[in-house]
This record gives structure tokens, C-alpha cells and sequence, in this order.
């Protein structure tokens, strides 16, 4: 009996090694809303859908910078799309314009937004088309910090959740 015992106990604590997460070989839960490089933290970011293979999209986070040096982010890599720009929206002759920027200035101590209608990350000639809940793997390059790859999500604008287009 008291055999018995020790091996349940044994297979117990087997099980309980097994499905922690330093012996489940990295296995986690993907939660796509913070990431943390350093002292930047990526927060909720998400692609905007594309119903095309060739086309464009945009992707947007909020990137927090707590440490007390600036840095920049001055590139994204993906295989999503063939280039990628980071881009700003500029009021010209009362219309607003998407412009090329070379990096997004991450100020210490401050939280830097890309949505819609502002900073955000340009992606053009999309290798498919981008639908909602895909997932795309992007490497966020900062001047400072390094890089930082990601799954994010594909999801529609929050005003538009639910809707389809």
C-alpha cells in the first residue's frame, strides 16, 4: 500500500513538471496585447484586414517607453508584404496625407500611439489577402533597444468590430 502511495505521489509530481511552463519547452498562452523589449512595452497591436493579395494595410500598437533614454523605432520586418514603411498622416491643402517617416521618436517616460489617422506601420504589396483573426509575424527594429519579433493579430478597426466591409 504504501507503495502505491509514493508512486501516485511520483506520477503526480511527473505530471505537474510536465505541464509547467520551464519543462513545457516554451509553450505559452499567445496573448497578443503587451510585449516587452528593455524598457519599451508594445501594447495591443493589430493589423487592420485586407481583402486582397497585392494590396495595403496598416498596423498600429501602442509602444511605451519607460526607461530615460529615447530610442526609435526604425523598421519592421514580415514576410507579409514585399515593403514596409513607417508613416505619418500630414495636413496638406486641407487634406490629410500619408508621409514616409525614417523612425517613430519613442520619448522617455511617455507612450507613443500608431492608430489610425496617425503614426502607424505601412504595409504594401501584401503577399495574400489578410482577413480577420489571421496572424502575422512582424520584428519591430528599435535604434536603441534591438529587435523584437511578434505574433499580432489581424482584426477589424475598433470602431468596426463585428462589421464586415
Amino acid at each position: 500500500m504504501k507503495k502505491h502511495g509514493l508512486t501516485i505521489i511520483s506520477t503526480l509530481g511527473f505530471l505537474i513538471l510536465l505541464t509547467s511552463p520551464l519543462f513545457s519547452g516554451g509553450r505559452q498562452n499567445h496573448d497578443h496585447r503587451s510585449h516587452a523589449l528593455e524598457n519599451l512595452r508594445i501594447e495591443d497591436p493589430w493589423i487592420r484586414p485586407a481583402p486582397q493579395a497585392g494590396g495595403t494595410s496598416a498596423g498600429y500598437a501602442q509602444i511605451t517607453n519607460s526607461g530615460t533614454s529615447p530610442d526609435r523605432l526604425i523598421h519592421v520586418h514580415t514576410t507579409i508584404s514585399s515593403m514596409v514603411e513607417l508613416h505619418t498622416h500630414i495636413m496638406e491643402g486641407g487634406l490629410a496625407r500619408m508621409r514616409q517617416v525614417a523612425g517613430i521618436d519613442l520619448a522617455p517616460g511617455t507612450t507613443t500611439e500608431l492608430k489610425p489617422g496617425g503614426l502607424h506601420i505601412m504595409f504594401m504589396g501584401l503577399s495574400a489577402p489578410l482577413s480577420d483573426g489571421d496572424e502575422v509575424e512582424l520584428t519591430l527594429v528599435f535604434e536603441q533597444a534591438g529587435e523584437i519579433t511578434m505574433t499580432v493579430p489581424v482584426r477589424n478597426p475598433p470602431d468596426r468590430q463585428g462589421h464586415h466591409h
